[in-house]
C-alpha cells in the first residue's frame, strides 16, 4: 500500500485543482471499470467499512519506500472506503494533509480500487477481518510514477485489520494491507465505522 509521501519531484496542485480532480479520477476510474461494477455486490449490504488513520510509523511498513518524508507541518493519511457505490469494491486513498486540518487533503499520494471477492470474519482472539481482491483500478495522480510502489493494477492484495466493536464508532488496530510481490503495510490505530449485518459465519 502506498503509505508515504511522494518523491521530490512530484508535481502538487493546488488545493482546488486538487479537490477538482479528485472528483474527475473517482468518476472516471468507474467508468474505466464497468465489467467490475457489474458484476459482484455479495458483500457490499452486509459489510460497510470507512476508515480514516495517520502513517506515524514506517517500520510497519515493507519494504521501506525510498522517498522523502513530509514536510514540517503536515501527515500522510489514509482513507479506506468499502463498498463503493454499492458494489463489492474497495478505495484506497493515500493523501498529505495539514496536522491542523487532518481530514482536508492537499494532494494526493495514490488512489487505488480492489474488486473484494471475499470477506472473512473472525472473532477470535478478538474481532478481526479480511478482504481478499485484486486491484483493478490504479489511476496517475499528481504524484511520479502513481505511487511509491508503481503500478499496482493487477495485483491480488489483502486488507486486514482487528477492531473493538462494529458500529458509528470503531477504532482498529495494525489496519493495512499487502499487494502480492510488491510490499505491505499497516496503521497501528485507525478511526471510522464498521457496520456488519447477518451472522458472521453467513460471510
Amino acid at each position: 500500500m502506498s503509505t508515504d509521501a511522494p518523491t521530490k519531484n512530484a508535481v502538487i496542485p493546488n488545493r482546488r485543482a486538487f479537490l477538482k480532480g479528485l472528483g474527475s479520477l473517482g468518476a472516471a476510474a468507474l467508468a474505466c471499470v464497468p465489467s467490475a461494477l457489474a458484476g459482484s455486490a455479495r458483500y457490499a449490504q452486509r459489510f460497510q467499512l470507512s476508515a480514516t488513520g495517520t502513517v506515524d510509523d514506517c517500520s510497519l511498513i515493507w519494504p521501506a519506500p525510498q522517498i522523502s518524508p513530509p514536510v514540517d507541518g503536515t501527515i500522510v493519511r489514509v482513507r479506506i472506503e468499502f463498498p463503493v457505490q454499492g458494489h463489492d469494491i474497495l478505495e484506497w486513498t493515500t493523501f498529505v494533509a495539514a496536522e491542523a486540518a487532518p481530514d482536508d487533503p492537499q494532494w494526493m499520494v495514490t488512489f487505488f480500487r480492489i474488486r473484494v471477492d471475499r470477506i472473512l470474519l473472525s472473532d477470535t482472539a478478538a474481532p478481526n477481518f479480511a478482504l481478499f481482491g485484486q486491484c483493478i483500478e490504479n489511476p496517475p495522480v499528481e504524484n511520479l510514477n502513481h505511487s511509491p510502489w508503481g503500478d499496482l493494477t493487477g495485483r491480488m492484495q489483502t486488507i486486514s485489520g482487528e477492531f473493538d466493536e462494529p458500529g458509528d464508532h470503531t477504532t482498529f488496530t495494525l489496519l493495512g494491507g499487502a499487494a502480492a510481490g510488491s510490499h505491505a503495510g499497516a496503521m497501528r490505530h485507525v478511526t471510522g465505522s464498521l457496520h456488519i449485518r447477518g451472522p458472521w459465519h453467513s460471510f
